[in-house]
């Protein structure tokens, strides 16, 4: 699922791309290839996460769906610390932009949350109140 989203991001950002003038698509070539690896790398991993030798959580597929532009998300994730990533090989800088991208949005919705006074209940994860949270801390 998240890879059928990041795919139909990915070509629309590209119909899009082949839209422009030749600099502006040179100028965005490294972006488009970042994406690229990175709707690779979502291909590659099975429904349980597992990318590669690589895995992602649950939650973190699920905040990725969440999100309007899981694509964009992560491509901007990587651009954002293009020293961080380039530390790596590759395909290994791809995944942690991945992963990293991902629990910052579960760290942006927990603190949301937390803000509102919501928390989660384990194990079915249904939210609950400050209110709710005192009893059961009493």
């Amino acid at each position: 699922m998240l890879h059928e989203r990041m795919r139909k991001e990915q070509q629309k950002y590209r119909k899009w791309l082949l839209s422009q003038n030749k600099e502006e698509i040179l100028k965005l070539a490294p972006q488009y290839y970042v994406q690229e690896q990175a709707v690779k790398e979502i291909g590659n991993s099975a429904p349980h996460g597992r990318m590669g030798e690589r895995y992602l959580y649950t939650e973190q597929i699920t905040v990725l769906l969440r999100s309007r532009t899981p694509l964009a998300d992560i491509c901007r994730e990587y651009f954002s610390d293009i020293d961080l990533y380039s530390r790596y090989e590759f395909a290994e800088s791809i995944h942690a932009a991945i992963d990293n991208c991902a629990n910052d949005l579960l760290r942006e919705e927990f603190l949301e949350r937390r803000d509102k006074g919501v928390y989660t209940r384990e194990p079915n994860n249904t939210y609950i109140t400050d209110n709710e949270l005192e009893d059961l801390l009493d």
